[in-house]
């Protein structure tokens, strides 16, 4: 038993020492890909210039005589850098074996190893050979690298014969090209300029809809290609819109005949009055003393008169005559003030304006509004019409009319006059259309507001939805323009 427990402590520390070279060769393995990666990303120049230094860094850190940097460019490798060399211009030969060596990977879609292991002997290694033997590389291990979908590139070690690549260490150079080669792919993109940028976006884009794949991007953009040609082409018709209230044809005014106080108010602004009716009153008895006054003026004048003439006095008797026709005067003027004491309609009508039933009491002066009264039977629009859409409005041109109250129910109209009048509404400069309703309703009321809209014609639906926006455009380059 003492046996058993001695050889299996000592399998245990077998497999402890087995898992603790595996972590220390996994930990050395992260190390030198952490390395590379934080080698790169330091680098300020160009990505030729990174990846030359890369290479080194690698040649160095993994006891290679040389490693080689090959991207695919136009269907074949080319080299891009290589180690411990800047300019290899007039290496020709060498060159174009590398490169023969990282297509021949790139085609086989595998890393390829020379001399060939066991596991390796259904891989073509032509390349891989005559770069061995006519440049005296000895073990080469070529390494492809993915981009997206396809091989964009290859790595290419060398060192000496004798050395060799192991599987630990091929490994290891797989994980540093898979990572490394991807950084320095996006260094590369990012100095790219953006002119050759967006053709190769423009190209990729129509390569994937010319293709045999995405069904669902070739629909949409059909489906917008049809939409756009319809809307160019498609015509409709062109309304012009704004804010519309309605007022009465009419506005009668009914001021004060005098100055004196309000003696009643029987009507008010909203009420609906008949010809005749009384609005309101004025406080009559000043008037009417003033009347008996004079009333009893005429009587003297008249004595007077009369005993003039008795007296065979004509001098004094034209004047008590001109006294006489004077207090006349007085007395059709107080009973004119006295009739005009009493407001009346004057038509059928709404009262548009005027509450008396506060002032009961108070003074008015003569010539003061106190009433305003429009009729039934006839409305007209106004209509406030932007700036910008004024000049395609005519007299004559018809409309409709929806009101808030009466949503209901649309009103056609036909326009009467573009006036010149301008106002600012929600902060926008508007002109002023009036409009005759074509029939009135019994539910119309002055001062209703609401939304009208006039037809200006046929016009295409992408000139219809666009031009304000246009518009906008062109005034504001034009005023940014020198």
């Amino acid at each position: 038993m003492s046996q058993l427990q001695w050889g299996a402590a000592a399998l245990e520390a077998l497999l402890w020492r087995g898992e603790s070279r595996r972590s220390r060769s996994l930990s050395k393995r992260l190390a030198v890909v952490l390395d590379a990666a934080a080698m790169v990303l330091e680098q300020e120049g160009t990505a030729n210039a990174a990846s030359a230094a890369l290479m080194t860094e690698l040649a160095a850190r993994l006891s290679c005589d040389r490693v080689s940097l090959a991207l695919v460019r136009k269907g074949h490798a080319e080299l891009m850098a290589m180690s411990h060399t800047a300019e290899f211009g007039g290496k020709m030969s060498l060159v174009r074996a590398i490169e023969a060596a990282a297509d021949e990977a790139i085609d086989q879609r595998a890393t390829l190893s020379h001399p060939a292991t066991s596991d390796a002997e259904t891989l073509a290694l032509r390349d891989h050979a005559a770069l061995s033997r006519e440049h005296a590389s000895g073990a080469i291990l070529t390494i492809p690298f993915f981009g997206g979908d396809e091989f964009r590139g290859a790595v290419c070690f060398e060192r000496a014969i004798e050395q060799g690549f192991e599987a630990e260490e091929a490994e290891l150079c797989e994980a540093l090209v898979a990572f490394v080669a991807r950084i320095l792919e996006l260094k590369a993109a990012n100095e790219i300029p953006l002119r050759r940028r967006l053709r190769a976006a423009w190209r990729k884009q129509a390569e994937d809809f010319l293709g045999p794949r995405y069904f669902g991007r070739k629909l949409s953009a059909g489906i917008v290609m049809l939409l756009v040609l319809f809307f160019t082409f498609a015509t409709g018709e062109y309304r012009v819109s704004g804010n519309a209230a309605v007022e009465g044809q009419v506005r009668r005014v009914l001021a004060a005949p005098f100055d004196g106080y309000v003696g009643s108010a029987m009507a008010r602004a909203g009420d609906v009055v008949k010809t005749g009716s009384p609005l309101a009153t004025l406080d009559d008895r000043d008037l009417r003393l003033e009347r008996l006054r004079w009333a009893s003026q005429h009587a003297q004048f008249s004595r007077q008169f009369q005993e003039a003439m008795a007296k065979h006095d004509r001098g004094q008797a034209l004047v008590f005559q001109a006294q006489i026709q004077q207090a006349e005067a007085q007395l059709v003027l107080a009973d004119e003030q006295l009739a005009r004491s009493v407001l009346a309609a004057p038509f059928d009508g709404l009262v548009a304006s005027g509450d008396l039933s506060q002032l009961i009491g108070g003074s008015v002066r003569k010539g003061q509004v106190l009433f305003e009264i429009t009729p039934l039977d006839g409305y007209r629009v106004i209509i406030h019409v932007d700036e910008g859409e004024v000049t395609d409005i005519r007299a004559g041109q018809k409309g409709t009319l929806v009101l808030s109250s009466i949503a209901d129910d649309s009103l056609p109209f036909v326009v009467s006059v573009v006036t010149p009048v301008t106002g600012v509404r929600d902060g926008a400069n508007t002109f002023r259309v009036e409009a005759v309703l074509e029939h009135n309703s019994d539910r119309l009321r002055p001062g209703m507001e609401g939304v009208a809209k006039i037809s200006a014609g046929e016009r295409r639906l992408i000139w219809i939805w666009t031009h304000r926006m246009v518009n906008w455009l062109r005034l504001a380059v034009w005023s940014w323009l020198p």
